[in-house]
């Protein structure tokens, strides 16, 4: 655990002729490590120097010793390189003295000379601390800082499961779950060392603290078995072992401690079941495809290709100006920057992803998740449990959605109007230009016929049969021929994901985007943002350090990341991070009686039908696919049960839905680096779960399926349209459903009052001058449908605000 905090000081410098030049520099520091820094007072800082006529608005760097009470000094040395390349060297030290404790720790005596030549003193002067910020300064100090490298990914680095406690009597107990879980079939082979070697292998692809929460998840196991059976659970028969994980995944009495234990026994054989899945031969044999890798395109590369530089062709340390410059390249950042750059202006994106081209799309989900998911999924919420996957890579989540495209209900936009004081270009009519500009340039058209598959046949029998209104979903894939992997990346390229639609375009028009490098530090200088500090590594490892002063500064790395870019930078808006709202959705998975026609759900667009329930209010039915690899890790099921539904996979029907919530999370800095996401499961999203679950049931039944898999522990099975019913009305606690969070939105909410909001109308960070924040993060509520084309919108909106007050800015200097 590190720390972390600001400061700024404000003097004067006299230099050799007794002039007096001005002087301010506003200052992080950074200790790795909150004892250490006890210990020996050392912390990295950072930050901006206006100390004309050697530095104007310049990045700073250096330390900051705090040797209190023993040396009572507190010692700073910060570094710098003027306009012409010469570095500089600003330094020196307050010492504390109890005749005046506070001009001593408030009054700083400096020198400034070249680093090359540092006894040679240029100028000299005093920099005082401003009494008026010591609450500002006091409420800017943070536990959980570290050299403020969060946006790489956890503090922990990825450790093999050898080293991490996964001893031989561990290895054993992972091979005795193995034969536990699954067993050969017609397709679905035996478990063997080629099942936990490649189980083994992708727990090695998280970090030390998964390895080891999965270790202790084998030791619970273990001491079950002790407790249930008297023996080691490796010591088991196989039958005694399948009883015992059914026994502990049943819920009887739905208590918390019931769902926690069934959670479990998920959890522990999800990576065994991922790995098993994933055979060739498993594949094969029900005529999935294994999606090897694709030949790459032999065409040249477009022109716009050269407009990318990755983060292994920078020099170690690079500085360059921009009129803007863009923190993410998804929904919001790629047609923000794409609209400003056409309009002529420097544009500068930064992506802590990397491009993908088609060869990139090829592998098994498990690989490719592991490619362009963040933490592959599993940003995992706190209080009632769902997973909230997002994009790292070019294009965001845009490249890892299902491509489905709805506008901004009027209703919602009518709510934001009456409710949170919208001004008026956000009613219907008028927001209508930003949509369709969206929808052109996403060429929205519904799903065709063949493409959606027979799925949409099951679901539309079902849908006839209750009166429910159906149909193709709009979606933003003109040339989908029903690959079947939109959430892993379209290997066509026919989905016009952010990457494809708009990136090329901010390129063509001569932007600049560099990869691989997330965005740590707002150099911010008063309430302006003054440089953009992007510090990560190339691929092998080498330190690079990014540096963009620009005009103006976006930040659009999304609703659970925005907010802690922000936050980690000093900002400290109430709202900041509150207000999260998600879509909590659910799969049912149902199965087709073995004389009907193979539904082959892979070959078809996962989420290209839809379906409304009229009175069902909040609730949106829209299809979804797990491939085989994924989906037998959530099925309430092991050994011959599950292997029977592993080898008619064909006839295995999936479809979801999705609820509106209310704004019931919020995300902040968590342990090691990551997101820590709170999230409560309202008694209104409950009902409406329930509510979704029994009606969807009803509908598969209808369609033809004997038998539906809920998502719901106290409800797991339905096999009766009475039994759906009753699920309708059940009183379900949280922990019984099984969810995803979809669209994350409303961290960074827009609106006039900075005590709830975070941006203005203007699409600016409350209390700063030039930094923006144009994402979902600023969309203010739920929406109740996909909001892909409504942060376009946004975006859309706040490019042309900008230009029109950069065009105002430019008419004043003339």
């Amino acid at each position: 655990m590190g720390v972390s905090f600001f400061e700024t000081m404000r003097g004067s410098l006299v230099d050799g002729g007794g002039v007096s030049h001005a002087l301010e520099f506003c200052l992080k520091a950074e200790a790795t490590s909150f004892w250490r820094f006890l210990a020996d007072g050392r912390s990295r800082a950072s930050g901006v120097l206006f100390a004309p006529p050697w530095a104007t608005d310049l990045a700073c760097a250096g330390d900051l010793t705090v040797e209190l009470p023993r040396g009572r000094k507190l010692v700073y040395a910060l570094d710098f390189s003027d306009s012409d390349g010469i570095p500089w060297r600003l330094s020196g030290h307050k010492t504390w003295n109890p005749l005046h404790p506070v001009r001593s720790l408030t009054e700083l005596p400096l020198t400034l000379a070249r680093a090359a030549a540092p006894d040679v003193v240029v100028a000299r002067g005093v920099a005082r601390f401003d009494l008026a910020t010591l609450p500002e300064f006091l409420r800017s100090w943070s536990p959980l800082a570290r050299f403020g490298r969060h946006a790489l990914g956890p503090r922990w680095p990825r450790v093999p499961t050898e080293t991490a406690g996964f001893s031989e009597r561990f290895r054993a107990t992972f091979h005795a779950l193995a034969e536990a879980e699954l067993e050969p079939g017609e397709h679905v082979p035996g478990a063997d060392e080629r099942t936990d070697a490649f189980a083994r292998e992708i727990l090695d692809r998280g970090d030390a603290p998964t390895v080891m929460a999965y270790a202790a998840l084998l030791l619970w196991l273990d001491g079950a078995a002790l407790l249930h059976e008297r023996r080691a659970f490796r010591a088991l028969d196989v039958a005694s072992r399948r009883r015992l994980l059914s026994h502990l995944a049943r819920t009887p009495g739905s208590g918390a401690l019931d769902l926690l234990r069934a959670r479990l026994v998920a959890v522990i054989g999800f990576p065994l079941r991922a790995a098993h899945f994933d055979r060739p031969e498993y594949l094969n044999g029900i005529g999935h495809p294994t999606f090897e890798a694709a030949p790459r395109p032999q065409a040249a590369p477009p022109r716009w290709v050269r407009q990318v530089t990755p983060a292994e062709a920078l020099a170690p340390v690079a500085d360059l100006e921009a009129d803007v410059v863009v923190i993410g390249t998804g929904a919001g950042g790629a047609p923000l920057a794409a609209t400003l750059a056409q309009a002529g202006l420097a544009v500068a994106l930064i992506e802590e992803g990397r491009t993908s081209d088609r060869h990139d799309y090829a592998g098994g989900p498990v690989a490719r998740m592991d490619r362009m998911w963040r933490r592959r999924g599993l940003d995992v919420t706190v209080g009632a449990t769902l997973a909230i996957p997002t994009g790292r890579v070019v294009g965001g989540t845009t490249v890892i959605n299902s491509g489905t495209c709805f506008p901004t209900p009027d209703a919602v936009l009518t709510a934001w109007q009456r409710e949170l004081g919208f001004p008026e270009d956000f009613a219907p009519d008028r927001w209508s230009r930003h949509l369709e500009r969206a929808r052109a340039a996403l060429q929205v058209t519904p799903a065709g016929a063949r493409e959606v598959g027979a799925i949409g046949d099951v679901v539309a029998r079902g849908a006839d049969a209750l009166g429910f209104e159906h149909g193709p979903l709009p979606r933003n894939a003109p040339g989908c021929t029903g690959a079947g992997t939109c959430i892993f990346g379209c290997p066509e390229g026919a989905k016009r994901s952010a990457d494809v639609a708009y990136v090329p375009r901010a390129l063509d028009a001569g932007a600049a985007l560099f990869t691989g490098l997330p965005a740590t530090r707002l150099l911010m200088r008063g309430d302006r943002v003054v440089a953009v500090e992007a510090r990560g590594a190339d691929r092998h490892g080498v330190a690079k350090t990014l540096r963009i002063y620009a005009s103006e500064v976006v930040v659009a790395a999304g609703a659970l990341q925005s907010p802690l870019l922000l936050r980690d930078n000093g900002l400290r808006l109430p709202g900041l991070g509150r207000n999260l709202s998600v879509h909590p959705a659910m799969g049912l998975v149902a199965r087709l009686p073995a004389g009907a026609p193979p539904l082959r759900q892979w070959a078809s667009i996962p989420q290209g039908y839809g379906m409304i329930a009229p009175g069902l209010t909040g609730v949106r039915f829209e299809g979804f696919y797990l491939p085989p690899q994924l989906l037998a890790g959530f099925l309430p099921m092991r050994g011959g049960e599950l292997t029977r539904w592993m080898d008619d996979f064909e006839r295995v029907a999936q479809f979801g839905f999705m609820v509106r919530d209310g704004g019931d999370g919020s995300v902040h800095r968590g342990p090691g680096g990551r997101p820590l996401i709170r999230y409560r499961l309202s008694a209104r999203s409950r009902a409406r779960l329930a509510r979704g679950a029994g009606v969807l049931s009803e509908v598969l039944l209808r369609g033809g399926a004997e038998e539906v898999l809920t998502g719901v522990l106290t409800h797991p099975r339905v096999r009766t349209a009475e039994e759906a019913r009753a699920l309708r009305g059940a009183n379900v606690p949280a922990g019984a459903f099984t969810l995803l969070g979809c669209h994350p939105l409303g961290t960074c909410a827009m609106g006039a009052d900075p005590r709830y909001a975070v941006v203005d109308f203007d699409h600016r960070v409350h209390g700063t001058d030039n930094l923006y924040v144009v994402d979902g993060s600023t969309v203010p509520t739920s929406l109740g449908v996909n909001p892909q084309m409504t942060i376009m919108a946004f975006a859309f909106r706040a490019a042309e605000r900008m230009i029109a007050r950069l065009e105002r800015r430019h008419a004043r200097a003339a």
